[in-house]
């Protein structure tokens, strides 16, 4: 199930310098395909068995709130959703909180990624285009790799 809401807070700077850091520590960006492979996009979420502090994310930057399903021996989970443009707007936001070279270069991928994305209806893409969503799509992919600390993609 999800929860949708619209914005009942303006983040503060300090709301915004706090979430960067949780969100540097505990959130997770990716490129993901949807409808079989002909369409790439944003995400970024953040994972948590605190409902609360998903609710603090929620109320500054709607997207969704999911429940997870639960795994033996696991808590309840939830999970906090941004995608595409919210997902982009977000992590413009926290830039300049960053300080782990290894998170600030998921989201400068991230943030390029986004911000090259054509808006139109898929008929009119190029190859050139396609080629270049499954570039970054590999990229980040490198990146989120557990244990792995120091890539630099160019």
């Amino acid at each position: 199930s999800t929860c949708r809401v619209s914005p009942l807070m303006q983040p503060t700077e300090h709301d915004i310098a706090w979430a960067a850091g949780f969100f540097e520590g505990e959130g997770s960006i990716n490129i993901l395909m949807a409808n079989k492979r002909t369409r790439i996009y944003l995400r970024c979420c953040i994972t948590n068995t605190d409902y609360s502090l998903l609710q603090f994310f929620q109320e500054r930057w709607p997207g969704f709130i999911r429940t997870l399903s639960p795994r033996t021996y696991h808590k309840q989970a939830w999970q906090w959703v941004l995608a595409a443009k919210k997902a982009e707007q977000f992590l413009t936001l926290l830039v300049p909180h960053l300080k782990s070279d290894r998170i600030s270069e998921k989201f400068r991928l991230a943030l390029e990624f986004q911000s090259q994305k054509l808006h139109s209806s898929g008929r009119n893409r190029s190859q050139e285009y396609h080629d270049r969503q499954w570039t970054y799509y590999d990229k980040m992919k490198i990146l989120n790799v557990r244990g792995v600390h120091e890539i630099t993609i160019h």
